[in-house]
């Protein structure tokens, strides 16, 4: 029997540092559409919700044929979580008879995904039944140091080249997967064991300050066709 998969683009009103963030026109579309036309393109995903307190953003999933939820003033401040939304629909959901077995979240902010990336993820999930969730994520070798009695001490030699450094793997925010009975039935955000999908690093945009706007257009200037599928009507 297949899983029965729903996706879910949380887009919140409220940002502080970047106001109307999530219906910012971007290349003519508003930046939660980019979302939207992601989860559309998966066609193991059977419920497609948009969950806002912002009517805009309500109107957007409508008008591209996704549902539009509400979301309560009590999960739509600045310290209300992700997961608790998460929780919030899929109690909702079981309640309907309709919880799904995975749950695909794609946050707006980080709005490129290349084609075929949610299929992958949930091949990946397929493949492996004891992983309880998996996360995109870029890989990162940075020189980092540490604080130490007032002074900056290295992690590293100073003779040490950049590619000798242990990568580490940073989430790139724009793919999550849950197995819905081991992490949000049981109100585990991930579980004991989460898959990576590695993405390309120069793909990756957090739209977090006014500038990330800005990286945004770079990226898809510089490769014009690798996002072309989330600008299709």
């Amino acid at each position: 029997m297949a899983e029965r998969i729903h996706a879910v683009i949380p887009a919140r009103a409220g940002s502080k540092r970047v106001p109307g963030k999530n219906v910012r026109p971007v290349r003519g579309r508003p930046l939660v559409w980019y979302s939207i036309r992601a989860a559309q393109q998966c066609a193991k995903i059977g419920r497609i919700v948009v969950s806002s307190d912002d009517e805009t953003v309500l109107a957007i999933a409508r008008e591209a044929g996704v549902e539009a939820h509400r979301r309560p003033a009590a999960l739509a401040s600045d310290t209300a979580p992700t997961f608790a939304v998460l929780k919030a629909l899929h109690a909702a959901w079981t309640a309907e008879g309709d919880a799904p077995d995975l749950l695909v979240l794609l946050q707006p902010t980080s709005p490129l995904r290349r084609a075929g990336m949610i299929d992958d993820a949930l091949a990946m999930m397929a493949a492996d039944p004891k992983a309880t969730s998996l996360i995109s994520v870029y890989e990162s070798r940075l020189f980092t140091g540490r604080i130490e009695d007032g002074y900056w001490v290295g992690d590293y030699p100073e003779e040490t080249r950049s590619q000798d450094i242990p990568p580490k793997y940073v989430p790139s925010g724009a793919l999550f997967v849950y197995r819905c009975a081991e992490t949000i039935a049981r109100s585990d955000a991930y579980g004991p064991r989460t898959l990576p999908l590695i993405e390309d690093a120069a793909h990756v945009v957090n739209i977090d300050h006014e500038s990330d706007f800005q990286r945004l257009t770079a990226v898809l200037d510089a490769d014009p066709t690798a996002f072309a599928h989330l600008m299709q009507s």
